[in-house]
């Protein structure tokens, strides 16, 4: 190892400057060769209590890693996967070997069901031949080293790297012991291949059975929220080996191509820091409540946890349709919704989910529910989403100073019971939109103040809201009155242009709704858990 390169550091405290885990998206195209837990495999129960088990995909976490750096992420697992299978034809019959499925990076995470679930035997490196791979054992090492004999033949410069599984329990038991070896394994195969790094996530992953980190799993598979984490932390420690040694990485673009510049350095070995980076148990306050947090003390990126949301709808007025206001030559004002500047479509490109906009420009909760919605179709099942999000009231109760009625006028079950006020049509909308998605997530946002005199108003209109959570299942309040920036005249000035936001003005919104769903989730984790299965007949349990 170029142990000179690997202590030098970056000048001026640049690479402090850099997120970590930010470096992993040099990769453009990266392969996760793994089990259920990279498949992105949920568990269910039918009524009976048999188990069911189903790969989202879109779940998983190399689905998320993708979706956070802006990677092409070939997954290339299934649960129930072994290293053996693997190599003995179903990685053929899916096209993996072939050059159109040839990447940069491979994450390859199998053993667990080799050693654990078929009690399979784990071997050693020196039944692994690199460059004669039909000589490998038929074992665990044998064939997991054939697995990556192959796809350099595919790539020869590609980089690999090997996930280690996280250890289950801090006592030194059989199973943890079958962990360590097959970590000390993986770390003894980077001696063998060049360009092959340990993911160690034996010694540096959370314990996966301690009490706090319960709400990472959902049975024994990953929640959505554990999902998110497994791919941070997977960027995390692709990012240390980065950090680490940077020029054998510096040529990653030429992965694929005839391109050299000097030539990739043949690293061999673990490549480790005596010294340690941070250690990736930093990344569980993440995930961690304090009871003393405020909603937004965090501003997060990629959405945090309000990514566990593949779809989204966001009913609202201007404020929600990225409406901009422009002047014309006489002097009059335009209003132009350019919906691709919107919130939610912020949070749609922070977030990879399918974000649907159903507002419009002066939209009010009558005008929503008399006429908008069915003329433009928004009650179509393929509006359905996991969540809806409800930023409605400034036209009704600023502007047109409507009665704004009470909480005892909405019956969830009854909406056609509710009276004509601004309380009585947005229960009407939240009724109706349960009955197409009954388990979706609903978050009701409330109006920052704002020094104009009419933040009684403002504070009614939350009041309301709040009150709807409670007579609403699944219902949450994003207490933008209380917690959001007051609207000053300093504050327009940099995030308005005239009575609407400004385009930085739709990122900070995008950034304190994602900020605060993120909270929410982790506030009370066992609530969220299942949202992969809203529109879905799947349930692991009667959710709370």
């Amino acid at each position: 190892m170029d142990n000179d390169n690997k202590n030098k550091k970056a000048p001026c405290g640049a690479l402090r400057t850099v997120p970590e885990g930010a470096f992993s998206s040099i990769f453009r195209t990266l392969a996760v060769v793994g089990d259920s837990l990279s498949a992105g495999e949920f568990e269910s129960r039918a009524a009976d209590g048999s188990p069911g088990f189903h790969d989202m995909r879109e779940y998983s976490w190399g689905a998320y890693l993708g979706r956070m750096y802006g990677i092409n992420v070939i997954n290339m697992a299934r649960s129930g996967m072994t290293a053996g299978e693997f190599r003995d034809g179903w990685a053929d019959s899916m096209g993996f070997f072939s050059p159109a499925a040839a990447c940069q990076a491979y994450v390859i995470a199998l053993g667990i069901n080799d050693l654990f679930t078929y009690g399979g035997e784990l071997g050693t490196v020196d039944e692994v031949f690199p460059d004669e791979p039909e000589k490998n054992g038929r074992n665990f090492a044998g064939n997991l080293g054939w697995i990556i004999s192959k796809f350099r033949e595919t790539e020869p410069r590609a980089r690999f790297f090997l996930m280690a599984t996280p250890r289950h329990s801090a006592e030194e038991n059989p199973a943890v012991l079958t962990r360590r070896a097959h970590r000390d394994l993986l770390r003894e195969m980077t001696k063998l291949f060049p360009n092959t790094y340990l993911l160690d996530m034996f010694e540096e992953f959370p314990l996966i059975y301690e009490e706090e980190h319960r709400a990472l799993y959902l049975g024994d598979h990953m929640s959505p929220m554990g999902y998110i984490f497994m791919a941070r932390a997977v960027a995390r420690l692709i990012d240390r080996h980065i950090r680490r040694d940077p020029r054998a990485f510096a040529e990653v673009p030429f992965i694929g191509t005839g391109l050299r510049y000097h030539g990739d350095p043949d690293r061999r070995g673990e490549n480790e820091d005596e010294n340690g980076g941070s250690h990736i148990m930093d990344l569980c306050e993440t995930f961690r409540f304090d009871e003393n947090e405020k909603p937004l003390d965090r501003v997060v990126p990629s959405g945090g946890f309000s990514a566990i949301f593949r779809t989204v709808a966001c009913i609202g007025d201007s404020l929600s349709s990225g409406e901009f206001e422009s002047k014309r030559e006489d002097g009059e004002n335009g209003y132009h919704d350019m919906f691709e500047y919107s919130w939610g479509q912020f949070i749609a490109r922070d977030t990879g989910a399918k974000v649907h906009n159903l507002s419009r420009g002066g939209m009010t909760a009558k005008g929503y529910w008399t006429d908008f919605a069915d003329s433009m179709g928004y009650w179509d099942p393929k509006y359905a989403s996991q969540a809806y999000i409800i930023a409605l009231g400034v036209n009704d109760l600023i502007y047109c100073r409507w009665e704004p009625g009470s909480i005892g006028d909405v019956h969830p079950d009854e909406p056609e019971k509710n009276p004509e006020n601004f309380a009585g049509y947005y229960g009407r909308i939240i009724s109706r939109l349960k009955k197409i998605q009954p388990r979706a997530r609903f978050f009701l946002m409330s109006m920052p103040k704002e020094d104009d005199g009419l933040n009684v108003i403002r504070e009614a209109h939350r009041d309301l809201l709040r009150d709807m959570t409670k007579i609403f299942r699944h219902t949450y309040l994003l207490d933008f009155y209380e917690y959001f920036p007051e609207q000053t005249e300093d504050f327009k000035e940099f995030f308005y242009t005239g009575s609407h936001l400004d385009p930085m003005g739709y990122v900070l919104t995008a950034r304190a709704v994602e900020s605060y769903i993120d909270y929410l989730v982790r506030k009370d984790p066992r609530a969220f858990a299942e949202v992969p299965f809203i529109g879905t007949e799947l349930r692991f349990k009667e959710e709370i």
